[in-house]
């Protein structure tokens, strides 16, 4: 049984460190199991108070899980603070494309240099459209999510956060930007989600053995707005923040 399941986990890694990923997964599964006994542990004597609010840290565990009842939600409507939405996939590899946590324009922090009419126009022209945009009024979130199926038809669920370190693919050799907002854009009645990012430079140094890099300190001409289906879906490396 536990083979079973460690073997349906494995594609939902980034294939890197399996090993690791797998002992996370059993310690989190532990973990979740702990807490649902109240913190009891039949080798010890007394109980472990630090557990006995339960329902405190589950809402600290579970703050980024969600449930979803329908798909159809309004998403003009401001005065929602957590949603959950469904759009559009331009992509037959990728399905279930959830964004969640709606977030206000005004609480978005974005570059003022950022022209969102001309980088929205490039980011449907990579996805084979170049017909005109009517109407630009993003929906910002805070939170993604999508299900990508490689040529194996292995599925892998990928999730991206404000703040996360991807690689687009988009252009030639390895790169790297920071996402620094995700939105949904609404254009011939489908939704589509983008990500609005920074870009890494190389700094052409190496610390421990590992390529070093740092955020652009200018805004060059590189385009900075891509359809979520351009992000890669799995984690090539693993970028550490210093």
């Amino acid at each position: 049984m536990v083979h079973r399941l460690f073997k349906n986990i494995v594609p939902k890694t980034n294939l890197k460190n399996v090993s690791l990923d797998l002992l996370k997964n059993y310690t989190t599964l532990f973990a979740i199991r702990h807490l649902l006994d109240s913190g009891i542990d039949l080798r010890l004597y007394t109980q472990n108070r630090g557990f006995m609010n339960l329902p405190k840290h589950l809402r600290r565990l579970m703050s980024n899980w969600f449930i979803i009842t329908k798909d159809n939600i309004d998403i003009n409507d401001d005065a929602s603070e957590v949603m959950v939405l469904k759009v559009y996939s331009p992509d037959e590899q990728i399905s279930n494309i959830l964004l969640k946590k709606r977030i206000f324009r005004r609480n978005v922090v974005i570059s003022p240099l950022l022209n969102i009419n001309a980088e929205l126009k490039l980011a449907y022209e990579d996805l084979g459209d170049d017909s005109v945009i009517l109407d630009i009024t993003p929906s910002f979130f805070e939170f993604a999510s999508f299900i990508f199926e490689n040529e194996r038809d292995n599925t892998i669920l990928r999730h991206l956060h404000i703040g996360d370190v991807v690689s687009i693919n988009f252009g030639n050799g390895n790169n790297f930007e920071i996402i620094r907002a995700i939105f949904c854009h609404q254009k011939n009645d489908l939704r589509f989600a983008f990500v609005i990012v920074d870009w890494f430079e190389e700094l052409n140094r190496t610390r421990l053995g590992c390529p070093m890099y740092q955020l652009q300190k200018t805004h060059t001409n590189q385009q900075r707005v891509f359809s979520i289906s351009l992000v890669n879906a799995i984690k090539i490396v693993h970028f550490v923040h210093c």
